[in-house]
């Protein structure tokens, strides 16, 4: 009925009640208005709680059991892909115990491969005296 207030309907109120009632007597009307406004608020807040109260809704509840939810929807996405990240690890250990990879000596370059000596690439290296020569016939064509 009356709409929102602003400053200049505010301090109209405020002048009119000054007239009405006097300097003296505006503070102790002031202090009554104030004493009912936080009575009424106070009772507003008691009738609601009760309400609530009486019908089933209670805030504190209601916070425990979106907890309760969170948890378990956290538990429902996590268990799945915790359970998913086990198995390829444990398939990441079989093949690698399934592969054996011999370790390099510690004095090859790494890249080369074993049983070769280090040379340029491409450049053919001279046969090993010590070594037994190659069966005749095989690897050449």
């Amino acid at each position: 009925m009356f709409g929102s207030l602003g400053a200049p309907e505010i301090i109209l109120i405020f002048i009119i009640a000054l007239l009405v009632f006097g300097p003296r007597r505006l503070p102790e009307i002031g202090r009554r208005v104030g004493g009912i406004v936080r009575d009424l608020r106070r009772t507003t807040g008691d009738f609601r709680a009760s309400v609530e109260r009486e019908i089933g809704i209670d805030p504190v509840s209601g916070v425990e059991e979106a907890r309760r939810a969170r948890r378990d929807l956290l538990s429902a996405v996590s268990d799945p892909l915790r359970d998913a990240a086990s198995g390829a690890l444990g398939a990441v250990r079989d093949v690698r115990d399934a592969v054996v990879v011999p370790p390099e000596p510690s004095g090859s370059p790494s890249g080369s491969v074993p049983g070769s000596k280090p040379g340029v690439a491409g450049e053919e290296t001279a046969p090993d005296p010590a070594a037994p020569p190659a069966p005749r016939g095989e690897g050449k064509e």
